[in-house]
């Protein structure tokens, strides 16, 4: 991109509303949640959703009465107008809640669930920069009452691939960024948009089944009465055989 043209953006205040970083299907479960340094500075964490990795999460760490702004958003794709993925926030601030997640809490934390499925209509996000859009279906602020780590997680309960974003913090920080990392995020950016026309199938990964109790011991039972066949059929010819012996 030209630089002029670049720092015209720049300048007027037209660029990322958000700071921009890309998952690799490394953010899948909460021992590998991003790291945000700041949740006060605006980033965004964008990731696939497939069978493989169908959960984004990020983590970071919070004061006392902490106001914490956080975003759930899907890019505006057409294969993608019917994908409905859940945020949940995990947190010592937090109450348990009683409903069934695809992940396990730590001890000591409680948790926030919002469902898309339950949202009418999202609301549309247009960035000017790389110009893409979205559709935000979760935008929130909580207050996080105790200081501590945090974590957010996004997941499609309905079990189908797809993409999604996760974005924290208000307050537009790009220090440290030069010329090509504009030039990077902006083309990464329209790549996860599928701006291109590139065409994509979407999976729907099967669950995976818990082998019942009387399968595994109907399994058992065979492999172990098959292992003592050849066993007794031994000693059978073996005493056949003393038998003959005696006789004379």
């Amino acid at each position: 991109m030209n630089r002029l043209l670049l720092l015209g953006w720049l300048v007027s205040g037209a660029a990322f509303a958000h700071r921009p970083y890309f998952s690799e299907e490394g953010n899948s479960d909460l021992s590998q949640a991003f790291e945000v340094e700041d949740p006060d500075i605006s980033m965004v964490l964008y990731g696939e959703l497939t069978c493989g990795a169908d959960q984004l999460w990020l983590t970071f760490e919070t004061g006392v009465d902490y106001s914490l702004y956080i975003q759930l958003g899907v890019p505006e794709i057409e294969r993608l107008e019917d994908f409905r993925p859940s945020l949940a926030l995990l947190h010592p601030s937090l109450p348990n809640v009683d409903e069934d997640l695809p992940f396990d809490v730590p001890d000591g934390f409680g948790v926030q669930v919002w469902h898309s499925e339950g949202v009418d209509v999202a609301d549309e996000f247009y960035e000017p920069f790389t110009q893409t859009s979205s559709w935000v279906w979760q935008e929130e602020t909580v207050t996080l009452v105790e200081e501590g780590r945090g974590y957010l997680v996004a997941w499609n309960p309905t079990g189908w691939t797809g993409k999604a974003w996760l974005a924290v913090g208000t307050v537009e920080d790009f220090s440290g960024a030069d010329f090509s990392d504009f030039g990077y995020w902006n083309e990464a950016v329209n790549e996860f948009h599928e701006t291109d026309g590139s065409e994509f199938e979407d999976e729907y990964c099967e669950p995976v089944q818990e082998p019942e109790l009387d399968a595994m011991e109907d399994d058992a039972g065979c492999s172990s009465s098959g292992s003592r066949g050849p066993v007794w059929g031994m000693w059978a010819v073996v005493l056949l055989g003393l038998q003959r012996r005696r006789r004379e």
